[in-house]
């Protein structure tokens, strides 16, 4: 099982929706179940804030795309020499929208982070 599926069925069954304020889906109770992962080359020189606003805005401009073909998550991973990968996610939960305390983890290590605060909140 995808650690991010249940996180996502989680949001879901907590009353979270997308960013247009309906479910992220046609289909009532169906959630998007495809992940985009894009890896790009970059060179040192532009900032994580500049490169963030240059995802945000891809993922803007593409949201009515990614909620047709039913896109859960959009990672970006900038791969840049002598550094270790950078990721940038966006979640059709949060309206393709990136949730900063994530930024630079791996999204499957950003799930056992999220168990660890949900047990502590608990």
């Amino acid at each position: 099982m995808d650690p991010s599926s249940a996180s996502t069925r989680a949001a879901h069954n907590s009353g979270s929706t997308s960013g247009s304020g309906g479910s992220d889906s046609d289909t009532p109770g169906e959630q998007p179940s495809n992940i985009v992962n894009v890896a790009l080359r970059i060179p040192h020189g532009l900032s994580d804030v500049s490169l963030g606003r240059t995802f945000q805005d891809f993922c803007t401009d593409s949201v009515d795309l990614f909620r047709e073909k039913k896109v859960r998550r959009v990672t970006f991973i900038v791969l840049r020499p002598k550094e270790f990968p950078k990721y940038f996610t966006y979640r059709s939960r949060n309206g393709f929208k990136e949730d900063l305390v994530y930024r630079h983890l791996e999204p499957a290590l950003a799930f056992q982070v999220y168990i660890v605060l949900a047990i502590f909140i608990l």
